[in-house]
């Protein structure tokens, strides 16, 4: 079962989020409020896909988070947030996300992003990355 580090500062929706992902089949791991957090959890439970707000509680964001995941490995995360100011999403594109959803979103749009990143990444361990003609 795939396992998801939930990154957001808000309880409520990390709460409601975290049933979503088990109610999709994902094993949620504790939910993150803080960078510092989230690198702890991180560090300790080996994610499959991370979700990240881009803002967190204290001075790091989740934009320093998808910073820290590039450097460390090749773990997929999208961003799930309500920020769309220009500034902020040159900041998260920046990072390659595998993803960008912007709350309110519905299940459905998870879940469709969730078989996407999932699929994507078996596609490039198995038969490396896709090249498309533009």
């Amino acid at each position: 079962m795939k396992k998801i580090l939930i990154v957001e500062d808000d309880k409520m929706i990390a709460d409601n989020l975290r049933q979503i992902v088990e109610l999709l089949g994902y094993r949620a791991l504790p939910e993150a409020r803080s960078y510092d957090e989230a690198l702890q959890l991180f560090d300790r439970h080996s994610p499959d896909l991370v979700t990240l707000d881009v803002q967190l509680k204290g001075e790091k964001t989740g934009i320093d988070m998808a910073h820290y995941i590039r450097t460390h490995g090749t773990v997929p995360f999208l961003f799930l947030t309500a920020q769309t100011g220009e500034g902020l999403m040159e900041k998260a594109v920046e990072t390659n996300p595998s993803a960008y959803l912007t709350k309110p979103f519905t299940i459905a749009e998870l879940k469709a992003v969730l078989d996407k990143v999932f699929e994507s990444e078996l596609n490039q361990r198995t038969v490396g990355p896709k090249l498309y003609d533009c």
